[in-house]
C-alpha cells in the first residue's frame, strides 16, 4: 500500500485574543491533494460499500484524545496528521492545535482545532478546511446545533478527486478551542449525516 505523503502542518495559535493569522492555502492544498492522491492508488482501508438507498453511515467509533471526543466511521481510525508526516520527528497533535484525517474507499475526513476565544464566531474556522481551488461553496454557511455544539456548516461540491465529489465542512468553538471538521463522499447526503453523527457524540474538556 502507497503510503500517505502530507505536507507538514503547522497550526499558528491566536496571541493574546487576536485572530489567528491564515494557514497558507498551499499547505492545505497540498496536504489534501497528496492525501487524495493515495487514496485512488492504494489499496483503502476497509469499508463498506454503501448502497444508493441505504441509510447514513454508521459512526460506532469514537475518537477520545485530546480531551475532546467526537464519532467517527467503525473501521476507519483517525490519525495524526502532525505525527504521521514526520515519523521520525517527536512533533505530534497537541491540546492547543493538531490535525486528524482519515479515509477510505468511499469517504475522507478531515478535523483540524486550534485555541481559540470562547466568543469567537465558529464561521471563520471554516477557512482553515476549506481549500478554495478544490472546493466550491454551495451556498451560504448555516447553522446546526447538534445535542450540546453549535456549528457554521457549509455544502461543498470539490473537484480534490473524481471518485469523491460532494463534500461538507464545519466549525464550533467548545472549551477555548475552534474545531474545523471536512468531509468528502461518493453521495451528496453523507458528508452531512456523518456531521451529525459525530457531533452528537462529541464533547471537549471545558
Amino acid at each position: 500500500m502507497r503510503p500517505i505523503v502530507l505536507l507538514a502542518f503547522t497550526a499558528a495559535l491566536y496571541a493574546g485574543c487576536g485572530r489567528q493569522a491564515p494557514v497558507p492555502q498551499a499547505v492545505i492544498q497540498y496536504a489534501v491533494h497528496e492525501t487524495m492522491q493515495a487514496l485512488t492508488t492504494s489499496t483503502p482501508q476497509p469499508f463498506p460499500s454503501p448502497n444508493p438507498s441505504a441509510t447514513a453511515v454508521p459512526l460506532q467509533g469514537i475518537f477520545c484524545e485530546y480531551e475532546f471526543c467526537i464519532g467517527h466511521p467503525k473501521g476507519l481510525a483517525l490519525f495524526d496528521v502532525v505525527a504521521k508526516q514526520n515519523p521520525s520527528s517527536p512533533e505530534v497533535s497537541q491540546y492547543e492545535a493538531g490535525k486528524l484525517a482519515t479515509y477510505g474507499s468511499t469517504i475522507f475526513i478531515q478535523l483540524v482545532w486550534q485555541t481559540a476565544p470562547a466568543s469567537s464566531e465558529p464561521e471563520y474556522l471554516l477557512d482553515l478546511v476549506i481549500d478554495d481551488s478544490v472546493d466550491m461553496r454551495s451556498g451560504q454557511p448555516e447553522a446546526l446545533t447538534v445535542a450540546s455544539s453549535s456549528a457554521s456548516i457549509v455544502l461543498l461540491e470539490t473537484n480534490a478527486t473524481e471518485l469523491l465529489p460532494y463534500g461538507v465542512a464545519a466549525a464550533w468553538v467548545c472549551g477555548g478551542r475552534g474545531f474545523a471538521w471536512k468531509a468528502y463522499s461518493n453521495q451528496a447526503e453523507f458528508p452531512r449525516q456523518l456531521l451529525v453523527e459525530a457531533l452528537q457524540v462529541f464533547r471537549c474538556a471545558e
